[in-house]
C-alpha cells in the first residue's frame, strides 16, 4: 500500500504541465508588447533632448549671423549668399533619431528628429517638431498629430 501512494505523488501529471505553460504563455503575451511600448517611449527622450539642444545652437547661431541656420554640418557659417550652416550632428545622441532643419528664415524655424533604425517600430510617434516659440509636434507613422509623444 505504501509503494503506491509514493507513485500517485512522484511529479506532474501532464494536465498540470499544459495548464502551467498556458498561464506562462498568457503572462508573455501580454508583458512583451507592454515591454516594447516602454522601450519606444524612454528612446523619445532621445529625441527631445537632441531636438531641445539643437534648438539652444540655433538661437546662439542667430545671435551671431541675425539669421536661422538652414542645414546642419560639421562647420558653422554665416554667409550672405543664401548658405547659413549650423554646426551641429544630424544624428541624435543616442542614434535613434535623424535630426534636420525642416524650414528656416531670419524670425523662424521649425527642428525635426524623425525615427530611424530600431525606433521606426514606434509608430504612434515617428516624427517629433519644435519650432522657435517652443511649440511641440508630433507625428504618428501614417502623418497624424500624436498628442502625448513629448
Amino acid at each position: 500500500m505504501k509503494l503506491l501512494n509514493w507513485q500517485k505523488h512522484s511529479g506532474f501529471s501532464l494536465l498540470e504541465l499544459m495548464m502551467a505553460l498556458m498561464a506562462f504563455s498568457i503572462v508573455t503575451m501580454i508583458a512583451i508588447p507592454t515591454y516594447q511600448q516602454q522601450l519606444y517611449k524612454s528612446r523619445r527622450t532621445d529625441a527631445q533632448a537632441s531636438l531641445i539642444s539643437l534648438q539652444l545652437a540655433q538661437e546662439q547661431y542667430r545671435a551671431n549671423c541675425l539669421q536661422y541656420a538652414t542645414t546642419l554640418a560639421s562647420n558653422s557659417s554665416c554667409n550672405a549668399d543664401g548658405h547659413y550652416t549650423l554646426s551641429a550632428s544630424a544624428i541624435s545622441a543616442n542614434h535613434y533619431y535623424q535630426l534636420s532643419i525642416q524650414s528656416a528664415t531670419s524670425t523662424n524655424y521649425i527642428l525635426t528628429a524623425t525615427a530611424t533604425g530600431i525606433q521606426i517600430a514606434d509608430s504612434h510617434c515617428q516624427t517629433l517638431s519644435i519650432d522657435q516659440s517652443g511649440t511641440k509636434t508630433a507625428r504618428s507613422g501614417n502623418g497624424q498629430i500624436a498628442t502625448d509623444c513629448w
